[in-house]
């Protein structure tokens, strides 16, 4: 995951978002997030945290796991979506913010 930013001389350069520290990378106008297609791998996992470690004003984020999964049927399904959730719960829902509120559908 990446994040943009002035570097130098007003250039936008392109930076791993593990490269930057707490903070440096701010979404201050970030009220509302729903992320879609969410199944819980690391990467996804460390751009929800970067964002709402750095994201002071969200109000509102959804995770959204079911659009992924809704070709699959039966057990596999039921597998991934509670897996997916689980991820959600565990991963993010230590680090909002008192006043964020978060629904993992």
């Amino acid at each position: 995951a990446f994040c943009y930013r002035s570097a130098g001389e007003g250039n936008l350069c392109e930076q791993p978002l593990s490269s930057f520290a707490h903070g440096q990378c701010k979404y201050k106008c970030l009220e509302r997030m729903r992320v879609r297609n969410f199944t819980g791998t690391k990467s996804q996992v460390g751009v929800m945290v970067h964002i709402v470690e750095n994201a002071p004003a969200l109000e509102v984020l959804i995770v959204d796991p079911i659009r992924l999964h809704a070709g699959y049927t039966g057990h596999v399904k039921a597998a991934a979506l509670s897996a997916a959730r689980r991820i959600a719960f565990k991963s993010i829902s230590g680090k909002l913010s008192a006043k964020t509120k978060f629904a993992v559908l």
